[in-house]
């Protein structure tokens, strides 16, 4: 699910899940090569929510977090940032940050 200014509010603050939001750009190769990863996770993972944000249409959401280097995840619980990880990672690493 890709994220917007306009959608940010109602998806990330009206949900019980853990909410994974991945940061990332277009011309950004470790970006690519994450996201194949990162959206299997979020197949075989219905518990979480997990998001993206194209930094370069989304600045705002990006400044919001604070994203510096992409790719980035950042873990949302109850409408509030818990932690972000900077790189890129693996399934279990994402399982690890959804669970934290």
């Amino acid at each position: 699910m890709e994220l917007t200014e306009e959608n940010f509010e109602n998806i990330v603050n009206f949900t019980d899940k853990p909410v994974l939001i991945k940061f990332w750009a277009s011309w950004c190769g470790p970006c690519k090569s994450f996201a194949p990863i990162f959206d299997q996770f979020a197949m075989e993972n219905e518990d979480v929510l997990c998001c993206s944000v194209d930094c370069e249409n989304e600045r705002p959401l990006a400044e919001k977090f604070s994203v510096m280097s992409i790719p980035s995840v950042v873990l949302v619980k109850d409408g509030k940032e818990v932690t972000q990880i900077k790189g890129k990672l693996n399934s279990d690493q994402l399982r690890t940050l959804a669970d934290s």
